[in-house]
């Protein structure tokens, strides 16, 4: 069979055409499989690096406000200075929260892009 070429007024034999697309084709299988098998890897482990940096500031700030708790609840510190240290404590968790779900929605999409 044989294609015809509006702009060059030519016509083209399909096993000419097939055989430059599968070539090309080719190449970008053999691109996404060394990608996929050395590079998604790295990638994957370094943003799993990050993610338990987070939680792990999450636990610290879990931790002392729960130290936080038993200080007041013993009487050592006033309630003002109880609640302007436990705001701070529930602030900065919020912000580590948010950053840790943004964290995870760009790791999701990173790994669709790799997968694809």
């Amino acid at each position: 069979m044989y294609y015809f070429c509006d702009n060059c007024n030519l016509y083209y034999n399909e096993d000419e055409i097939e055989d430059c697309l599968i070539d090309y084709i080719l190449d970008l299988v053999e691109y996404d499989f060394n990608v996929k098998k050395y590079f998604y890897p790295l990638l994957a482990e370094k943003k799993d690096n990050e993610t338990k940096q987070i939680e792990e500031e999450i636990k610290k700030l879990n931790q002392s406000k729960e130290r936080l708790m038993r200080v007041f609840e013993n009487g050592i510190i006033k309630e003002e200075d109880f609640a302007k240290d436990y705001e701070f404590i529930e602030k900065e968790l919020a912000e580590l929260d948010t950053k840790k779900l943004k964290h995870l929605v760009l790791i999701k999409k990173h790994l669709i892009l790799y997968i694809y």
